[in-house]
C-alpha cells in the first residue's frame, strides 16, 4: 500500500520493501512467513484450545470440525487458514496435506460437497499418488450419484482416500474449508460423510443475525456436538491493536529497530470503540505510508526521529484524516 500511488522508501525504516500492517489475507500453508503472525491478541483468538481440540482428535483418529465465526473484517479467512496449517503441522505430514476449498453461496449442501469431493480428486491427482482403482473409480463416479443418497456414498469414498492416504509410503492427510457457512445443515452432512476418517474440516460463518445467516449463538444451538469446536472472533480493543502493530513491526523489521508506533499513541487513537483487524491495520498501513511522505534525507530509523510517530503526532494526524475525502 502507498500513499497516493507514490512508491514508498520502505528501506527507511529497514523494512524489505512493503508495508507489514497492508491488509491481506493470511495462508501459511502457501506462504510459511505468514506462520510467524500466528497469534492470540490478548485475547483476539486463544490459540491453545484450538491445539488441545485438534491434538485430541488426532489422537483418537475422528475428525475434527472447526467453526470460525466472526462478523466482517474480523479476519475469518485468515484464521481458517491458520486453523488449517496448525492441524497439516499436528500431524506432521509438511506439505503432503490436501485441501479443498469451496466458497458457499447458497443453502443447497449437495452442491458443496460435489465440489469438495471434485476438488480433492484434483488434489490427490496433481500429488501423483499411487491408489487403487475402486478409490479412483468411486471419486470418477461422484457427479453422477443422486442427491437422495450421496451422504452415504460421499462417506464411503472419503473412508477410502483416508485409508489409502495413511497408507503412502510418506502418509499423507486431508482437510476441507467451507467459506460462508448458513445453516448447521451443512456441518451435520460433513460429520456424516467424513465420520470415519482422521481428517479436518473448517467453516467460516458470518455473524449476522438476518434471515440468510443465523447467528453464533443460534448456530451452537443447533448443532448439538461437543465434537465442534467454535472460534468466536471479535474486534479489537486498543490493548490488543498495541499488540498488532508491535508483533507486526517485530515480524518484519531488523532486530535492531525499534516500533515507530507510540504505543500509548495507539491507544488513544483507537480507545472510542472496537475495531475488526482489518480496519486497524488499514489505519496502522495509512500512518506508515503517510509519515514516510513526509520525511526528507536519506537517514534511516531510528536515527532519523522524522520518522517516529509519536502519541501527539498520531492523535492529531488521525483527527485530520478522518476529515479527509473518501
Amino acid at each position: 500500500m502507498t500513499l497516493n500511488g507514490h512508491s514508498q522508501r520502505y528501506e527507511l525504516y529497514g523494512l524489505p520493501g512493503r508495508n507489514p500492517y497492508a491488509p491481506r489475507v493470511l495462508d501459511p500453508i502457501v506462504r510459511a512467513q505468514d506462520r510467524d503472525l500466528r497469534l492470540s491478541l490478548g485475547g483476539y483468538c486463544q490459540v491453545e484450545p484450538i491445539y488441545t481440540y485438534l491434538r485430541e482428535a488426532i489422537a483418537a483418529e475422528r475428525p475434527a470440525f472447526v467453526v470460525i465465526s466472526g462478523r466482517d473484517f474480523t479476519g475469518r479467512t485468515s484464521m481458517a487458514n491458520c486453523v488449517l496449517d496448525l492441524y497439516r503441522e499436528l500431524r506432521d505430514v509438511g506439505d503432503r496435506f490436501l485441501v479443498s476449498r469451496v466458497e458457499v453461496t447458497h443453502h443447497r449442501d449437495f452442491e458443496w460437497f460435489q465440489q469438495m469431493m471434485a476438488q480433492l480428486q484434483n488434489e490427490f491427482e496433481m500429488a501423483e499418488l499411487s491408489l487403487s482403482d475402486p478409490l479412483v473409480g468411486a471419486f470418477d463416479r461422484i457427479g453422477n450419484i443422486p442427491e437422495s443418497i450421496y451422504p452415504q456414498k460421499f462417506q464411503a469414498a472419503a473412508r477410502m482416500l483416508g485409508s489409502e492416504l495413511s497408507r503412502q509410503k510418506s502418509p499423507y492427510a486431508f482437510g476441507a474449508l467451507f467459506e460462508g457457512l448458513h445453516t448447521a445443515s451443512l456441518i451435520n452432512r460433513a460429520q456424516t460423510i467424513f465420520r470415519h476418517t482422521s481428517s479436518l474440516v473448517v467453516f467460516t460463518h458470518r455473524d449476522y443475525e438476518h434471515a440468510q445467516t443465523p447467528s453464533a449463538d443460534l448456530l451452537r444451538a443447533d448443532m448439538f456436538s461437543e465434537e465442534i469446536h467454535l472460534v468466536r472472533l471479535l474486534p479489537l480493543v486498543e490493548s490488543q491493536i498495541q499488540l498488532l502493530a508491535h508483533h507486526r513491526w517485530e515480524q518484519a523489521s531488523k532486530p535492531e529497530s525499534p516500533c515507530p508506533f507510540d504505543l500509548d499513541g495507539i491507544a488513544e487513537i483507537f480507545r472510542n470503540a472496537p475495531v475488526p483487524i482489518k480496519a486497524a491495520l488499514t489505519r496502522l498501513a495509512k500512518l506508515l505510508d503517510y509519515k514516510l511522505s513526509l520525511a526528507s534525507g536519506e537517514t534511516p530509523w531510528p536515527d532519523n526521529q522524522e520518522l517516529a510517530m509519536s502519541r501527539q503526532w498520531l492523535v492529531e494526524t488521525v483527527s485530520a484524516m478522518d476529515g479527509w475525502p473518501r
